[in-house]
């Protein structure tokens, strides 16, 4: 594991994650903590769950997720819960459960609202999360999005992804607004870049990403940052909403 400090652009390795090297795992950050778990690699999937301590530079291994062994799920947390929800083994699975950092205890909430999903991913935004895409039990990929309000533990529909139909994309957001990218359908990998308003529902595009293919995203202090992944490599790319453009 590896941390980036964007106020000097530079790297620095972390402690190793202790459980087995894999692919597909779900994670989501709260207060000074990451949470990571599931997952695959060549032969097993997994359900162990494990917490990584910040200041500390350690892990521990908390409680596994209930919901059974399965690969890319989408994940987010909102103030002090984490959530997980959907991802595949031999099908893809629409089961939901939030996760309690205070009791390290799980609770099923309602099935996601699109169905069976797998590699769908999403955005938080004023305390609401917000996912879509992924392809369904039937192999067909998928372009419709879904708010989860955790309060009324209700998901409703909200306009499909402008960017059409794909599975593997990356979101994040900065400063109440959404923003989901890249992505594939069979071998064609995108790079189109979209930006998401939860008050009018509506995506506008924006600068594509310079590259296209799996990658990782996140964002820090009101910039994006994205990298990573397979036809890519270990490029590492910082998006500036404020200049319109990706550099």
């Amino acid at each position: 594991m590896w941390q980036y400090d964007p106020s000097i652009d530079s790297w620095s390795q972390k402690a190793d994650l202790p459980g087995d090297g894999r692919i597909g795992a779900a994670g989501f950050v709260i207060a000074t903590k990451g949470y990571l778990g599931t997952g695959q690699n060549d032969i097993y999937y997994y359900d162990d769950f494990w917490e990584y301590d910040s200041d500390a530079n350690i892990w521990m291994q908390k409680a596994n997720f209930p919901g059974g062994k399965r690969s890319f799920s989408f994940a987010f947390a909102i103030e002090s819960k984490g959530y997980i929800g959907g991802g595949s083994t031999t099908s893809a699975k629409k089961d939901f459960w939030e996760y309690d950092t205070s009791t390290d205890s799980w609770t099923q909430k309602t099935d996601y609202g699109g169905g069976k999903i797998s590699g769908a991913n999403g955005f938080v935004i004023a305390d609401k999360a917000y996912i879509g895409t992924g392809r369904d039990n039937d192999l067909a990929y998928r372009d419709d999005f879904w708010e989860y309000d955790p309060i009324t533990d209700i998901w409703t529909q909200k306009a499909d992804f402008a960017g059409g139909v794909r599975a593997g994309s990356i979101g994040f957001s900065i400063n109440n607004l959404g923003y989901l990218c890249l992505g594939y359908v069979l071998d064609t990998n995108y790079n189109d870049f979209w930006q998401y308003n939860f008050g009018t529902d509506s995506w506008i595009q924006k600068s594509d990403y310079p590259e296209s293919g799996y990658a990782t995203g996140i964002s820090i202090d009101g910039k994006g940052f994205m990298g990573t992944g397979d036809d890519i490599g270990n490029h590492w790319w910082e998006y500036d909403p404020d200049t319109l453009a990706t550099i």
